[in-house]
């Protein structure tokens, strides 16, 4: 992935290009890679609390949106605090996921369902490890959605930097679940690349292109790991 002169310019306008695309995790990465050169970049910064926000990883949003505006309060003509506001609005409900959850609990120390919500409530405020806990019980008691909550549960690990729990929490998703197959092969695909293990995310990619070849996300993974690869085989072959 390059931008023009490797300027934070060019990033910004290839995160942009990828959000409008619909291709979160390659605009996630192109921001990052314009804060690396302007840390104090406010449209960068926004930019990743937009892709946050939309991840639903409300603490993280909130602290990009913070810090643009601790520097400008008016940045976009308001438009970073109405995204600040989103965020706590966002919050509000994930505190009445709580106590629906406790409700449920309880009446039913099992509820499996219980469990896999408060997971999920857990994963958003970005209480990882207690996110894992609540889906591990959730599946443990049979929950009937094994599919959501093993792509959740993966995604906690990912952001844990387990990569390998993650990749085996996709793999089982991906075994667990038909119509959305493409989306843990996905997943499995991105967490082994982070692994160093390119090839078998290739071959992964590759199956989930076949299921959903309009599916741009996956379109530019598949075309980063080819590229990666290359660069790789060159670099040996220059040694």
């Amino acid at each position: 992935m390059t931008a023009p002169q490797g300027t934070a310019a060019g990033w910004r306008a290839e995160a942009e290009r990828w959000e409008r695309g619909g291709v979160s995790d390659a605009a996630q990465a192109c921001w990052e890679r314009a804060l690396e050169l302007e840390p104090e970049d406010l449209p960068s910064l926004f930019g990743l609390g937009r892709i946050w926000l939309r991840k639903y990883r409300l603490p993280k949003a909130r602290r990009y949106f913070e810090q643009v505006l601790a520097r400008d309060p008016q940045w976009g003509g308001g438009e970073a605090a109405r995204a600040l506001e989103k965020v706590r609005i966002e919050e509000v409900g994930v505190e009445q996921g709580f106590t629906a959850c406790r409700q449920m609990l309880r009446l039913d120390n099992f509820c499996a369902e219980a469990f896999a919500a408060m997971g999920t409530n857990y994963l958003w405020l970005g209480e990882l490890e207690l996110a894992i806990g609540n889906f591990e019980d959730a599946l443990n008691l049979g929950w009937e959605d094994r599919f959501r909550t093993l792509m959740a549960k993966g995604r906690a690990h990912a952001e844990l930097g387990d990569d390998a729990a993650a990749a085996e929490c996709f793999a089982q998703a991906a075994e667990a679940e038909d119509a959305y197959r493409s989306w843990a092969l996905y997943e499995h695909a991105a967490a082994l690349r982070r692994l160093g293990r390119s090839a078998e995310a290739l071959q992964l990619i590759r199956q989930a292109q076949a299921l959903d070849p309009a599916d741009a996300s996956i379109r530019w993974l598949e075309a980063t790991l080819r590229t990666e690869l290359a660069e790789s085989a060159g670099s040996s072959e220059s040694r």
